[in-house]
């Protein structure tokens, strides 16, 4: 028999929260929480760089875990979600230092 356990997003915090909550590591499953996080940015249309889910922005799990992972990691989980939605083949590049929608910064960092 097989135990399901459910798990919900259930806030996105600021950064300085963080301490506030446990990291999800060797608690979850890092391919459920992964899919799950990308179900919550599609169902919300949150589109935010991987800095500011660094600096600003952490999906909080069951009101226990919290997600926090690298910007390039969360590039990839953005252009994973938004490529599919937005017709559009987007790179983790496109996501991880700025957003797609933000192309004259691009121009400032280049």
């Amino acid at each position: 028999m097989k135990v399901v356990i459910i798990i919900e997003i259930t806030k996105i915090i600021k950064q300085n929260e963080y301490n506030n909550y446990t990291g999800f590591e060797d608690k979850l499953d890092f391919n459920e929480c992964w899919e799950l996080v990308k179900n919550h940015i599609k169902a919300n249309n949150i589109r935010i760089s991987g800095i500011e889910h660094q600096e600003k922005y952490l999906p909080v799990i069951d009101d226990k875990y919290v997600f926090l992972i690298t910007q390039r990691a969360w590039g990839e989980l953005m252009a994973e979600v938004w490529s599919v939605v937005d017709n559009v083949e987007y790179k983790y590049s496109d996501w991880a230092w700025w957003t797609p929608f933000e192309d004259d910064k691009k121009s400032e960092v280049l």
